[in-house]
């Protein structure tokens, strides 16, 4: 599935078989707009991202689902680091509380 937040538009799920925890495209379409721009969009500097956000939530919900430690991630998600920054970096801007809200609609 195509996204407008990485290089290309493409998003690990689009060629890795996925796992059960990994986000439906309902899921995504509604998850998407709750997270803030990357700065790279908005013309604020830096660089494009090296990694699909929906792979960084992906590997959010794989690690919460299967109760795994951080270093313990699969080689097809983003590095577990990567992955950490993310997840300690949104509840700051209140992204995280934003998908929470729209999901559970």
């Amino acid at each position: 599935m195509a996204c407008r937040c990485c290089p290309g538009g493409i998003s690990r799920s689009t060629w890795m078989p996925c796992y059960p925890s990994d986000m439906s495209g309902a899921e995504w379409a509604v998850t998407e707009p709750a997270l803030p721009a990357p700065a790279w969009t908005l013309g604020k500097g830096g660089r494009p991202a090296e990694h699909c956000r929906r792979d960084i939530i992906d590997g959010i919900r794989y690690l919460v689902k299967e109760g795994i430690q951080w270093r313990a991630m699969p080689a097809d998600f983003p590095h577990w680091r990567t992955i950490y920054d993310y997840a300690s970096g949104w509840p700051k801007t209140g992204a995280t509380e934003t998908m929470h809200d729209e999901l559970r609609r």
